[in-house]
C-alpha cells in the first residue's frame, strides 16, 4: 500500500466497486507496522461514526476503571424496554438480563452488540469519549449520543413513522433519501486536513511497560512497535 499515490490504481479500482454498488464509500487502510503504507479514499471528510465509536467508548471504560471512578463489576439489569435495535447480542433477547459492566463491554467489542453499548455509553458519559479522542489527536471526532441518536435522527431525516420503515428507505434505490441521513449534525470550523498526518504521529510510539489492569479483568501488556490510531475523519455519532 502507498497512500502517497492517491488517486492511483488502487483507488480507481476502490472508486469502481463501490460504483457498482451504486454507493458512496469511505476508507482508510493503514498497516500496523508501517503506517507510512495506507490507502485512503476521502478520509477527511466529516461521515457519521456509526459502530466505530464503540472502540473509543470501551477505551474510555477502561480508563475510568483504572482511574476508579467506575466499577467495573457494577451489575446492570436491562429490561426489554432498554433494548436497541439490533442483529445480535442483548439487541435480539426478549427477557430482562442482568449483566456487569465489564461483561457488557465484552458483548459491545465482540458481537458489536448496540444494546450493550448503549448502557456502557450511560454509565461513562460522551464527555469521558470525547476525551480519549481528543487525546489520540482525533479533536474533531464527537460523540453525540451513539446509536440510538444515530437511530432517532435517521426515523426524524427520512419522515418514516418507524426505524425499520426508515432502513426501507434508505435500502430502496428508488427513493431518494435526504443529505442529511448521512450529514453529521455538528460541523468543526474549517481546517488542514490531519487524518494522513495523524497515523504517522501515532505510529511512532515509545516500547512500555506492561500496563496492570486488574479492574478490566486482566493485565494487558502493549505490544512492542508502532501501533496506529484511528484517522480523525471529523467522524460524529
Amino acid at each position: 500500500m502507498n497512500g502517497s499515490r492517491r488517486g492511483g490504481g488502487v483507488d480507481r479500482t476502490i472508486r469502481s466497486l463501490f460504483d457498482d454498488a451504486g454507493v458512496r464509500g469511505w476508507l482508510h487502510v493503514a498497516e500496523l507496522d508501517r503506517p507510512s503504507a495506507h490507502v485512503v479514499l476521502d478520509p477527511d471528510e466529516q461521515v457519521p461514526m456509526g459502530s466505530v465509536y464503540k472502540v473509543p467508548l470501551m477505551t474510555a471504560f477502561c480508563r475510568l476503571a483504572e482511574a476508579g471512578r467506575i466499577d467495573p463489576s457494577h451489575r446492570l439489569t436491562l429490561e426489554t424496554a432498554d433494548r436497541v435495535p439490533g442483529p445480535t447480542g442483548l439487541s435480539i433477547l426478549r427477557d430482562p438480563v442482568t449483566m456487569s459492566l465489564r461483561d457488557l463491554v465484552v458483548q459491545m467489542m465482540s458481537v458489536s452488540d448496540n444494546t450493550a453499548a448503549h448502557a456502557v455509553l450511560r454509565a461513562v458519559g460522551p464527555e469521558a469519549v470525547d476525551r480519549v479522542c481528543a487525546d489520540l489527536g482525533l479533536p474533531h471526532t464527537r460523540i453525540h449520543g451513539g446509536v440510538v441518536g444515530t437511530f432517532d435522527r435517521l426515523v426524524a431525516d427520512t419522515g418514516a413513522g418507524s426505524l425499520d420503515a426508515a432502513m426501507d428507505r434508505v435500502a430502496d434505490n428508488d427513493t431518494v433519501v435526504p443529505r442529511t441521513c448521512t450529514t453529521p449534525r455538528i460541523r468543526p470550523p474549517p481546517h488542514r486536513p490531519t487524518s494522513p498526518g495523524c497515523c504517522g504521529r501515532s505510529g511512532r510510539t515509545r516500547p512500555r511497560p506492561p500496563v496492570a489492569a486488574p479492574s478490566c479483568g486482566r493485565r494487558w501488556a502493549p505490544r512492542r512497535g508502532p501501533t496506529v490510531s484511528p484517522p480523525d475523519s471529523r467522524t460524529t455519532t
